[in-house]
C-alpha cells in the first residue's frame, strides 16, 4: 500500500500480520524520498504506533512552519530541527510542542527507521515544504528536497484515514 507519490514523498505500508494477541496488527512501513526507500522494510512496527504518531504529528502541522529554514544549508537544517532536541533544546517557545513532535518524520516508524535514519520536515513557506534526511551508520545527508506542503499532508492525512479503516475492520 502505498500513499503519496513515490518520486516525492511517499510512505509505503507491506502486508499486515495479525498477532495472536487481540488486537495488535504489525506492519512493514518505509519512506520513499525522491524515489529513495528510507526504512528497514524487514523490520515491523505496531500499526497503532505508526497511527499515533503520525496523528501527533499532523496535531503539530501549524508548528512546522519555519521560514528562516529555507536557506540554510543541509546541516543546519537538520541541527535546528532535529540535533537539538537531543541536545537539549526541546522547546523553542512556552506554547510550542518540542521539536520532535513538531519535525522529526522519522518518529512516524519508530525505531524501524530511528536507529538508522534521520528525517526532518519543516514548512518553509506558506505552501512549501522542505525534508532533509540523515544516515547514522554514516553520518552524512543523503537527501536534502522541497515539494508542495499540500501534497506532503495529503500523504500524511490518506495514512491516518487508511489506518482507522484497518482498526474498524479488524474491530468487526
Amino acid at each position: 500500500m502505498m500513499f503519496g507519490d513515490p518520486n516525492r514523498v511517499a510512505i509505503e505500508i507491506g502486508e499486515l500480520e495479525f498477532s495472536i494477541e487481540p488486537g495488535k496488527i504489525y506492519v512493514p512501513i518505509q519512506f520513499l524520498i525522491f524515489g529513495t526507500p528510507i526504512g528497514v522494510w524487514d523490520d515491523r512496527l505496531q500499526l497503532i504506533t505508526a497511527l499515533r504518531n503520525m496523528e501527533d504529528f499532523l496535531e503539530n502541522r501549524a508548528d512546522r512552519r519555519d521560514d528562516s529554514l529555507r536557506n540554510v544549508d543541509s546541516r543546519t537544517f537538520f541541527d535546528r530541527t532535529f540535533t537539538d532536541y537531543y541536545e537539549g533544546e526541546y522547546i523553542v517557545g512556552v506554547v510550542a510542542p518540542n521539536l520532535r513532535d513538531r519535525f522529526h518524520l522519522s518518529e512516524i516508524a519508530s525505531d524501524t527507521i530511528c536507529d538508522h535514519y534521520g528525517i526532518a520536515v519543516a514548512d518553509v513557506s506558506a505552501d512549501r515544504s522542505r525534508i532533509v534526511v540523515k544516515e547514522f551508520d554514516s553520518q552524512r545527508i543523503i537527501l536534502d528536497g522541497e515539494f508542495e506542503t499540500a501534497e506532503f499532508d495529503t500523504m500524511c492525512q490518506e495514512f491516518v484515514d487508511w489506518a482507522h479503516g484497518i482498526y474498524r475492520e479488524f474491530r468487526k
